[in-house]
């Protein structure tokens, strides 16, 4: 009797000496998550923003433009649209799998399914990030030509002159100019949340593999 009291309190001893690092190990965890998942939101809220923007710049123009026959064209023609159509396809990638992220993320599948916590945090950064690079890319490769004109490069060349309607040209300068000012910020947070998400993904690795031993060895004396 007094043998198996004793293999018990070592047991007991066993689990309680791994508690303090399972503690701290869940403490980081939880930080790291936190993190992740405001970097995420804020994401979300640049991305709606630049969808906002994008889509209002495309609009703006669909409705002004016109032919190539009238006298006094609002747009030039040698112009590109495909910047801000980039911006608006990418921006709204970038809202569905930050939106992915926020609902699926937090979802911790213990017992080293690790596999599943890449799937739903690192690859919707991964994407996010891909599709920033993409919009920031198409912007800057048309933008810099001298001989075709983008939403951005119209409208700032004629934002001072007053306008009463459509397209208040002062007003897609600024817009455009947030829209990709937005999208360049994306790229370094969405590095900084795979970072995060990795760490995440190495501490839930640690505390499975700490935490799962030591109550198969406590088991047995417990009976």
């Amino acid at each position: 009797m007094s043998e198996s009291k004793r293999q018990m309190n070592s047991s007991e001893f066993e689990v309680d000496s791994h508690d303090p690092p399972i503690q701290s190990k869940v403490k980081t965890l939880g930080l790291l998550d936190n993190v992740r998942t405001a970097l995420t939101a804020l994401t979300l809220l640049s991305a709606l923003t630049i969808l906002a923007v994008s889509a209002d710049a495309l609009s703006v123009y669909q409705a002004t433009h016109l032919p190539d026959d009238f006298l006094l064209p609002l747009w030039p023609a040698n112009f590109n649209i495909r910047p801000t159509t980039a911006l608006v396809i990418c921006s709204a990638i970038v809202v569905v799998t930050s939106s992915v992220s926020l609902g699926f993320g937090r979802i911790k599948f213990l017992n080293d399914q690790a596999v599943l916590n890449a799937i739903f945090v690192l690859v919707p950064a991964v994407t996010s990030l891909i599709a920033a690079i993409i919009a920031i890319s198409f912007f800057y490769t048309v933008n810099a030509s001298t001989e075709v004109d983008t939403v951005q490069s119209w409208s700032c060349q004629w934002r001072d002159v007053a306008m009463t309607m459509r397209p208040h040209f002062g007003t897609l300068c600024r817009q455009s100019q947030a829209g990709i000012g937005l999208a360049v910020a994306l790229v370094p947070i969405q590095v900084i949340i795979l970072g995060v998400a990795a760490g995440e993904l190495v501490v839930l690795k640690a505390v499975n593999a700490v935490g799962v031993p030591s109550r198969k060895t406590a088991s047995p004396h417990t009976f």
